[in-house]
């Protein structure tokens, strides 16, 4: 099957780098670098993975995928995090539902998790 995967990261080299290892998985990748950036490209395509960072626009990760969750039925969230230990994420219902990539990480870890997340079923709320 063909999945698209958008990829929300405010950073351009981090954004860069995960979007071609993704692309070169063969899988299409979509990139933003904002939250309201990704809100305009969900209005003309529906992804099915999200590869976020853990904060956007000054929001926690977790948040914004929720809001992007709701606006595209079957979602699914991979959070890429340097902030694992931090005590920002120390409240792991927050992640409730979503995978999480430690940074620094290999290539294949994300590949890796990208595929595990596209062969789970598609989130519904």
């Amino acid at each position: 099957m063909f999945h698209s995967i958008l990829v929300l990261n405010s950073d351009q080299a981090e954004r860069t780098v995960t979007s071609e290892a993704l692309s070169r998985d063969g899988y299409l990748v979509l990139q933003a670098g904002s939250l309201g950036e990704a809100v305009d490209l969900m209005k003309t395509c529906s992804p099915h993975l999200l590869v976020i960072r853990s904060y956007v626009d000054n929001m926690p990760g977790h948040n914004a995928a929720r809001y992007l969750q709701r606006k595209c039925r079957g979602l699914r969230v991979l959070i890429v995090s340097g902030l694992i230990d931090d005590d920002r994420l120390t409240l792991r219902e927050s992640l409730d539902g979503f995978a999480v990539v430690p940074k620094p990480f290999p290539v294949e870890e994300l590949l890796t998790q990208a595929r595990a997340m596209l062969s789970l079923p598609a989130h519904r709320e």
